[in-house]
């Protein structure tokens, strides 16, 4: 064989195992006892302009075909917007303490009324970047609830969504990302640290991280919660349209406390958004 085609063979093998990966790893299912468990939705509805910023009934109509009992939402937008979702979709809704231009970046949707709820800004960067945390009480526990968005990556993509952000530029911040301290894995370290003020039987923490699942920040919330996707199908498929020769590209991740489990998760491939939304049972 030329040595010229000798690069290509560690990338067929990888991609090789990840498709044997996808094909024969069992997506759990739904087999729990609907009474022991909470159907859970994660949900970017802001949408990218050049792509395309989706409407509040696309958005409804997706909530309404998965009929979760809880929606952690980012990048809302307006209150009006956030109020119109809740009453097409007849959850209740629950956000942060208003900011000046009354602009919602994240919210929670739920059939349970939240006992409290409290706002938090992660001081890492210029952007506001807000965390919502709310407690709603289910089997008599404690179920702490938590909806997220870390600062974002600014990277150039065209129309369709492919990344067009010069190569070296994006391999250095894989790389940052991977190995060094970042905007987005000191801002896991600050929201894991007010995490610990809590006094909860049970975390499901949601949100758009702007990171990838080897990413610094991942790791270190991983090391404290268990990502639903892991083992899962899930875990290999994009959470964006935006795309990057045949890689997937994963930024946004339900993460539950290691007392809880995950079935049947999956990323609905179908969304008027540049993101899916991710959907998993999170049994008790």
């Amino acid at each position: 064989m030329n040595k010229k085609y000798y690069f290509f063979i560690p990338i067929i093998t990888i991609f090789v195992i990840l498709i044997t990966y996808y094909l024969l790893v069992p997506n759990k299912g739904n087999s729990l006892n609907p009474q022991n468990f909470i159907k859970v939705m994660d949900f970017n509805i802001g949408g990218f302009p050049i792509i395309h910023s989706p409407s509040i009934e696309e958005v409804v109509k997706i909530i309404q075909l998965e009929n979760p009992d809880i929606v952690f939402l980012q990048d809302v937008g307006s209150i009006q917007k956030l109020k119109k979702i809740s009453s097409l979709s007849k959850l209740n809704y629950y956000l942060p303490q208003v900011v000046k231009k009354k602009s919602v970046s994240v919210a929670i949707l739920a059939r349970f009324p939240l006992l409290f709820k409290k706002k938090l800004i992660l001081k890492n960067r210029k952007k506001i970047t807000q965390v919502i945390f709310g407690e709603i009480s289910f089997k008599n526990r404690k179920l702490l609830l938590i909806s997220t968005e870390l600062s974002n990556i600014l990277l150039k993509v065209d129309r369709n969504g492919k990344l067009i952000t010069n190569k070296a530029r994006l391999l250095g911040i894989v790389l940052r990302e991977t190995f060094l301290e970042n905007y987005r894995s000191k801002e896991a370290e600050q929201l894991l640290h007010e995490i610990k003020k809590f006094k909860a039987d049970y975390i499901i923490m949601a949100g758009d991280f702007h990171s990838l699942p080897f990413s610094l920040a991942i790791r270190k919330i991983r090391a404290n919660f268990k990502d639903c996707s892991w083992l899962n199908k899930s875990f290999f498929q994009s959470s964006i349209k935006t795309k990057f020769l045949f890689f997937p590209i994963k930024v946004d991740y339900i993460f539950v406390s290691n007392n809880l489990e995950c079935s049947g998760t999956k990323i609905l491939q179908e969304s008027p958004n540049d993101h899916f939304p991710i959907v998993t049972n999170i049994a008790f």
